[in-house]
């Protein structure tokens, strides 16, 4: 399938995943053995396919060639996962546990690299930025919160940023460019999508005290319209410097 673009999509309902030729059309193939939830199907790096799996209580991750109908590797996480996200190279697959947990494997290996708590409820979304320095879930408990370069083996697994504007389940995240500084669009089942400019500085930024509104509007009481619009023109220009 080298060079061919394809679509590949895959139902919990028909219990199977389906690939066809982008331009004809054509099925190439046809995975009848398959319960992914949401957002769990992945394609690693163009060369193979991977599949969490929810049966009643338990689950697995099955991976398949692009040639070959036949489960090649069942593996079986500590629990039942449902999204699961790569990078680029297919180095990593991250996977999202019913408990909020968030899994970091080596795909080479199989190896469990890092394991850490996100979310109060499952998790529903996992997404890598488009430069892979942030990854990005969303979950049951209607947060959406981003980690800084998971890779790194000595990153920390708090939270860069918590948004809590969903007052439901969030069922899907999308990132565009800009890496650190992408926007983020989330949308959930309340029926509303919300739209984020992230900014990966921004402590940095707040922590300033020669910009900072603390520092400015703390010293008079009161400020006329000019000066709230100079300030305002100060931010602004300071900010753009982290964009």
């Amino acid at each position: 399938m080298e060079g061919t673009e394809v679509v590949v999509a895959s139902s919990p309902v028909d219990a199977g995943i389906s690939c066809w030729d982008l331009r004809s059309g054509a099925e190439y193939l046809h995975h009848r053995s398959c319960a992914a939830p949401p957002h769990g199907l992945l394609c690693v790096a163009d060369r193979f396919l991977a599949s969490s799996q929810l049966r009643d209580s338990s689950g697995a991750v099955f991976y398949w060639s692009w040639h070959k109908p036949q489960v090649e590797v069942t593996s079986f996480p500590a629990e039942p996962i449902k999204p699961l996200a790569a990078d680029r190279e297919g180095t990593y697959i991250a996977g999202g546990g019913l408990s909020g947990d968030i899994y970091f494997w080596e795909v080479a290996s199989g190896r469990l690299l890092k394991k850490w708590h996100a979310h109060y409820r499952a998790v529903t979304c996992l997404v890598f930025s488009d430069d892979e320095s942030l990854l990005i879930s969303g979950a049951e408990d209607g947060f959406v919160r981003i980690f800084d370069d998971v890779r790194r083996e000595e990153a920390r697994h708090l939270y860069e940023h918590s948004f809590s504007e969903h007052t439901l389940r969030v069922t899907g995240i999308v990132t565009g460019y800009g890496g650190g500084n992408a926007i983020i669009v989330s949308a959930s089942e309340d029926r509303t999508c919300k739209v984020y400019y992230v900014i990966m500085y921004i402590k940095e930024i707040i922590e300033n005290l020669i910009i900072s509104t603390d520092e400015k509007f703390g010293k008079k009481k009161t400020y006329k319209q000019e000066e709230i619009d100079i300030m305002r023109g100060e931010w602004v220009e300071y900010l753009q410097g982290f964009i």
